[in-house]
């Protein structure tokens, strides 16, 4: 199973355990997005920063409203 796959896959089953869940106007990602993002992160480990750039960098496409680098990780 490749990254791609494992990602994918990943977000289906959170998607479907989330279930509909209200979004705002202003947000860029669905819930079920930051969630896997969030459980990328865990997993992958190490700094915010050098994973964000790793799943802009690698994983774009799967995540197409990815909010730019500087509001990434407000905090870094």
């Amino acid at each position: 199973m490749t990254t791609e796959d494992f990602i994918i896959t990943l977000f289906c089953e959170i998607d479907e355990q989330l279930g509909p869940l209200p979004t705002p106007p202003q947000a860029t990602l669905w819930p079920s997005e930051i969630v896997t993002i969030g459980v990328l992160f865990a997993l992958k480990g190490g700094p915010f920063r050098a994973f964000a750039r790793w799943l802009r960098r690698d994983y774009e496409p799967l995540f197409g409203h990815f909010p730019p680098p500087a509001r990434a990780c407000p905090a870094c």
